[in-house]
């Protein structure tokens, strides 16, 4: 027995029976019959160093001033939650060059992560491709800390993946959307994606909207992202799902001369919006930081947002086609035209405008079109719509916008009525 305990003592202490994990390198002026393990003697190629990795190993690219051109790294093995394969830069920021803005090719990939686990990808600049980066039927992969740019559509695809995130990234000037996730019906629900802490950016038009959302997708967390100049697409835009779209948190983003800070087209339910920023709107027809369109949009709290700037240039809460059963609460909008709308609500039953409050004036005009909309001030806040004083009641101050209507509601927040 006790020659038996010294044994695993003896193999604990020397980690016998356990692998250790391995750090390869790769450079554009390496080697691909080196063994990789050293900077002196590195890989050369994307090819080969993809099919090289193992679980808990770590790639370095080195920066040596000349970049990959026209190469695609193809992953061919998983990670596990507790050693995920890593993909690092050991200097500089080494840059992976797709050589052709113009190929759409669905294999134009820099780095593709398709049925595979656990890959962690930092550090690099990819550049000239169709997508920088694709997580296909994956699950736990990230990307962080990275730059993309000039793609024909997207900096990354997130596939009928589970998982994953998308955080840290530096995005410019892609051509379709600088951010895409689909969910397929025939191969499986994108669901639990982070997409947070990015820059998204352009100095060419883009076609598509900077996040696009498609088809069958679960809990999607967008949370402190920064989107701008968009001026003829939506920020985020959500369309074409299959079955209804459920769970969708969109929280502390900005939204800067952007057509439409957020576009949801298509069924969804359990959305929360909260405390994002929209300003600089462009000038143009049915701009605004919100709207709907279509189909329900049900059981959506829309909290602590604040939109700059005059409603006609798009400053505006618009809430249209079935937007059913949420509440409107605590927003603030800056509008100082007089015929300005701040909320416009189509078909929006159920749905309730709470505690909203102005900047440079202390009035909002609220539309209605087929449906009546309550208005309350939770504090008891003295408020009018149109020349009809709210009544008071021990929860706060009540009024209601009449259907097909366009009314106007002023605020007094000098006075309050004690509730008790």
């Amino acid at each position: 027995m006790k020659m038996l305990l010294w044994f695993a003592v003896v193999s604990i202490l020397l980690g016998t029976g356990t692998a250790s994990a391995t750090d390869y390198y790769i450079s554009p002026i390496g080697n691909d019959n080196n063994n990789g393990t050293t900077v002196a003697t590195a890989w050369q190629t994307l090819a080969y160093s993809a099919g090289q990795l193992s679980a808990g190993e770590t790639l370095y690219f080195i920066d040596v001033g000349q970049n990959w051109k026209g190469e695609h790294f193809n992953a061919v093995n998983s990670g596990t939650a507790e050693n995920p394969i890593k993909i690092r830069a050991y200097n500089g920021t080494p840059t992976l060059d797709g050589g052709d803005i113009n190929d759409n090719g669905d294999d134009h990939i820099g780095i593709d992560c398709d049925k595979v686990k656990y890959w962690d990808i930092q550090g690099l600049k990819i550049i000239n491709y169709n997508y920088g980066i694709r997580f296909r039927f994956a699950e736990g992969c990230s990307a962080s800390n990275n730059e993309f740019g000039f793609m024909n559509h997207s900096s990354i695809q997130i596939r009928s993946s589970t998982n994953c995130t998308f955080e840290y990234n530096d995005v410019h000037d892609c051509r379709w959307n600088q951010i895409s996730l689909i969910g397929d019906y025939k191969y499986g629900v994108c669901d639990n994606i982070h997409i947070k802490n990015n820059n998204l950016y352009t100095t060419a038009p883009i076609f598509h909207g900077c996040l696009d959302l498609t088809g069958y997708l679960t809990n999607i967390y967008i949370d402190n992202n920064t989107f701008t100049d968009s001026p003829d697409f939506p920020g985020i835009y959500q369309h074409q799902t299959i079955n209804t779209m459920d769970g969708l948190y969109i929280r502390n983003n900005s939204f800067s001369n952007v057509l439409r800070g957020i576009h949801l087209d298509d069924p969804a339910e359990n959305i929360v919006i909260a405390d994002n920023r929209y300003w600089d709107a462009p000038y143009v027809e049915e701009s605004g930081f919100l709207k709907s369109t279509n189909d329900p949009i049900e059981n959506v709290t829309l909290i602590g947002n604040y939109a700059w700037g005059d409603v006609s240039s798009g400053a505006g809460y618009h809430v249209y086609h079935r937007f059913q059963n949420s509440i409107i609460t605590g927003n603030t909008v800056t509008g100082f035209e007089s015929d300005d709308v701040e909320y416009y609500f189509w078909n929006a039953y159920g749905c309730v405008l709470q505690n909203s409050m102005v900047e440079g004036k202390n009035n909002y005009k609220v539309k209605t079109v087929g449906s009546t909309v309550p208005v309350e001030y939770t504090d008891g806040t003295v408020f009018m719509i149109d020349s009809v004083l709210a009544r008071h009641g021990v929860s706060g101050s009540f009024g209601r916008v009449a259907s097909d209507t366009t009314s106007t509601v002023t605020v007094y927040p000098m006075f309050r009525v004690v509730i008790k």
